[in-house]
């Protein structure tokens, strides 16, 4: 989908990779595996992202500390 959205002549969408882990970070603090993990959410190619994706399934989310 974003690849077509890419190749529109217009210009009206643009994609943009500063903007997801901006908005990943800015979520509340009911999701903060998904704060913490931001930047490898967003990072390296399409392989390094399915890999973190399976290796998170397969592992489990890692665990926050809690505070004491």
């Amino acid at each position: 989908m974003a690849n077509r959205r890419l190749s529109r002549s217009d210009g009206s969408w643009r994609a943009d990779r500063d903007e997801p882990p901006c908005r990943f970070t800015a979520l509340p603090g009911a999701f903060p595996c998904t704060e913490r993990c931001a930047a490898e959410l967003t990072a390296g190619a399409v392989q390094d992202r399915f890999g973190l994706a399976i290796g998170l399934m397969i592992d489990g989310l890692p665990v926050a500390p809690r505070d004491a």
